[in-house]
């Protein structure tokens, strides 16, 4: 498959890899990654932690399968008491859909994979809403930006590609926040680099593409168009402020 061997020529020390949610992501440009969900050979780490936000704005699109997008909010005006033993008591009381949860900030330990360290005191999440997202749905997209809160879960084996603004930890940008269960420790042992063998990798994402891969490569191209895009507008602001700068000397 012509697809699968482009992609197999951007393998770099780093990518793919596993992330510990439990999908495969292969870099294709800096700012453009594809993104494998779904499929049970992938391994996960053991203490979830799904709901998090980014250092960067992104745009999501689904080419193949189905997502559901969780979105959440940090409530802080709920304030959670201590009492002995490590137990909590919410004042008010705590609503019937919302969860305790420990922050933490990442941490590069090598390349893309991280480690978490606890920020703050344990803080109460709530939901915002939820939606699908797939080329059937009449929804193949979907926004984020900086510091939204949100998980993302896989209907079905999904493919999706995204386009970011702004670097990510690896490139320089801030730490993203993750919500760690409240009581339990982090899966720091999980290592992105090393959680699967290349072979076994690549076969899960040739299985992904295969299901239709002129999808695959239409999106991999709307992608490198929104990132030519972007990347133009800020050419374009920076020529503007070099003609106002002229104008003011």
């Amino acid at each position: 498959m012509r697809l699968l061997s482009h992609l197999q020529s951007l393998v770099t020390e780093y990518s793919p890899r596993v992330h510990a949610n439990g999908f495969i992501q292969i870099d294709i440009t800096p700012a453009v990654r594809l993104h494998i969900w779904g499929d049970a050979r992938i391994p996960k780490q053991k203490v979830p932690t799904p709901i998090h936000d980014h250092a960067f704005a992104f745009t999501s699109r689904v080419l193949v399968g189905s997502l559901t997008q969780r979105e959440y909010v940090a409530d802080r005006e709920l304030s959670l008491i201590a009492l002995p033993r490590g137990t909590l008591v919410c004042q008010p009381a705590l609503p019937a859909n919302a969860l305790i949860c420990q922050p933490h900030r990442a941490q590069i330990r090598r390349g893309e994979d991280t480690t978490l360290a606890p920020e703050g005191p344990a803080v109460i999440v709530l939901p915002r809403r939820a939606f699908d997202v797939s080329p059937e749905s009449g929804r193949d997209t979907y926004s984020m930006a900086v510091g939204d809160l949100h998980e993302t879960v896989p209907t079905e084996p999904s493919v999706s590609v995204i386009v970011k603004t702004g670097a990510s930890l690896s490139q320089g940008g801030p730490s993203p926040l993750i919500m760690v269960p409240y009581g339990q420790t982090p899966s720091n042992e999980f290592d992105r680099h090393a959680a699967l063998a290349f072979s076994r990798m690549w076969q899960i994402v040739a299985d992904a593409v295969a299901v239709d891969p002129e999808a695959v490569a239409t999106g991999i191209m709307w992608a490198l168009g929104a990132e030519v895009r972007a990347l133009s507008e800020r050419l374009d602001d920076i020529r503007q402020d070099a003609r106002e700068n002229r104008l003011h000397e």
